[in-house]
């Protein structure tokens, strides 16, 4: 998974201090839960703080201007979140696609040399892999007639390379943290996430201290049940009796078992 902090996405939007405050604030939010959620080894940010400083943000004024205008405390946290902690680094470094190639969005806003250029090759050259670009809010990106027709709140940046008469690169983007649980939840990222939180409710489950197959045992406390996390395919819990010598099924996340799917043979020790 890599995700693109997308400069190009500040065009002077912004009339005052409060909405650029508002759109780091934003930022903010959508890093701390990536932060949070996904581990570094699974993901790659790609944004560089040197890159955005000459982009304008409010009305006539660069980045680095209203950001040195902006509150103490959310400065740190936005290049803490957004920048230190995600392990974000400059694409440049690595940087996939020709300098001298051109790239454009919508015919008329030439993003060569930009991160949605080096996104774009990268989708070009490993098309499997997945690729998100980040904007600041009220961007020319997340527009009405782009949005995603599968993913809520997410949208679709079509990108030309050199010759306009091809088809363009469709980049998904967006610019909010529930865009980005949505997306992340089509492409099945949080799912090993979600079905470890649903243990995690203390109310129905106690956790053991017992493993099975790598993975923690939990208890139902109302019907004294075992439950864990399947090991291989994450996507499903095995459910035991209280005995945990009765294999009774596999569950969903909310809980519901389907008893056509057990396994006399197994069983596990408590």
């Amino acid at each position: 998974m890599e995700i693109f902090i997308n400069e190009y996405s500040l065009t002077g939007q912004y009339y005052d201090k409060e909405g650029f405050e508002t759109s780091l604030k934003n930022l903010v939010s959508i890093f701390s839960f990536l932060n949070q959620e996904i581990k570094n080894k699974d993901k790659q940010i790609f944004g560089d703080f040197q890159i955005l400083i000459n982009y304008e943000a409010i009305k006539n004024l660069k980045f680095i201007a209203a950001y040195n205008k902006s509150n103490l405390q959310l400065r740190q946290s936005f290049l803490n979140n957004v920048f230190q902690r995600s392990g974000a680094k400059n694409w440049t470094s690595d940087q996939v696609h020709l300098d001298e190639d051109s790239f454009f969005y919508l015919d008329i806003h030439d993003v060569s040399n930009t991160s949605i250029a080096e996104a774009t090759e990268r989708t070009l050259q490993n098309p499997n892999n997945n690729y998100l670009l980040v904007n600041f809010i009220n961007s020319i990106f997340c527009v009405e007639d782009f949005r995603h027709p599968d993913i809520h709140e997410c949208f679709l940046t079509p990108i030309v390379k050199n010759d306009s008469s091809e088809s363009p690169i469709h980049l998904v983007c967006l610019d909010n943290k529930s865009a980005l649980e949505n997306w992340l939840k089509v492409k099945q990222v949080l799912k090993d996430v979600e079905l470890k939180e649903f243990l995690k409710d203390t109310t129905r489950f106690q956790k053991t201290s017992h493993n099975w197959q790598g993975q923690s045992i939990y208890l139902e406390l109302l019907t004294k049940r075992y439950w864990y996390l399947d090991n291989l395919h994450k996507n499903h819990f095995e459910v035991f009796d209280s005995t945990g010598k009765n294999h009774l099924g596999i569950a969903d996340l909310e809980g519901n078992i389907d008893e056509t799917k057990n396994e006399p043979s197994r069983s596990i020790e408590i």
